[in-house]
């Protein structure tokens, strides 16, 4: 039963978000989507941020999972279609001239798309470097994060040992007089 409840709390969320967002890409301002949806500010200031690392994390995933895949199949679609061309080309009769310009005019277009998307490769390289420069810096972050932790052990632990000291000191004194 309390199952159901949180799936349909969930479901209740996911709409909401999914409101949010839509009226906000209509150019409402979040005071506008409080008032429309009848939900506090703060909650839809929550949404949005919500969002905003969601939309976060798909664009890291695009970037360095489906990107270069894409591009590299275009790339490989884009020869398949320039070796057509040039085969039509060379294939087409004296009489059949419109067919053969029309051919090279297609592989003329594919080798201008390919030159933009191999010189345009540095957009990719560079978002991908992001992407994984980020990743050290979390990275970083957390081994330091880990250290301050294990700092704060040690020291607890040295205190510890300093007041059991104290403490195994006081009684020898006390224990003199």
């Amino acid at each position: 039963m309390e199952q159901t409840s949180t799936k349909m709390k969930l479901r209740e969320i996911e709409w909401r978000r999914s409101k949010v967002l839509e009226l906000s890409a209509k150019g409402n301002s979040q005071a506008e989507i409080s008032r429309i949806l009848s939900i506090s500010k703060t909650t839809i200031n929550r949404d949005i941020d919500y969002l905003r690392t969601f939309a976060k994390e798909n664009i890291k995933h695009h970037i360095e999972e489906r990107l270069p895949y894409e591009y590299e199949q275009c790339l490989q679609g884009i020869t398949q279609i320039i070796q057509q061309a040039w085969t039509i080309s060379e294939n087409a009769r004296d009489e059949e001239k419109r067919e053969k310009l029309q051919s090279l005019s297609l592989a003329k277009d594919c080798y201008s798309i390919k030159m933009d998307l191999l010189t345009n490769s540095n957009l990719l390289k560079d978002s991908i470097k992001f992407v994984e420069s980020e990743k050290e810096k979390i990275l970083e972050y957390k081994k330091l994060e880990k250290e301050v932790v294990i700092d704060r052990e040690e020291k607890n632990e040295d205190d510890l040992s300093r007041s059991t000291k104290d403490s195994s000191s006081k009684r020898n004194y006390n224990s003199l007089f």
